[in-house]
């Protein structure tokens, strides 16, 4: 498991190469599963899903860098975890 929270050692290029190599790779795996087997055997909503991973796997890196650039706090002492539980209601 990744742990996707925001921290602030994913502004590091190679914290973030980590999260997205994970998700090429899982997109990888089922892609092969999916091309051995034939898309016919996905249901409606497991092929919208299949794409919605396809996309993502394509796209975090430019999202986990957008995040890093503008969302996360600058300060190195900053705690984001009171922030993020404010946002989430907790």
């Amino acid at each position: 498991n990744l742990n996707l929270s925001p921290r602030k050692t994913d502004r590091s290029i190679l914290d973030r190469l980590a999260i997205a190599s994970h998700w090429r790779e899982t997109f990888s795996q089922l892609d092969a599963a999916v091309r051995s087997h034939g898309p016919a055997l996905l249901g409606e909503a497991d092929m919208v899903k299949f794409k919605h991973i396809e996309r993502y796997a394509a796209e975090v890196g430019d999202m986990l860098a957008l995040i890093a650039d503008t969302l996360l706090p600058r300060n190195a002492d900053t705690d984001f975890e009171p922030f993020l539980q404010r946002c989430l209601g907790n």
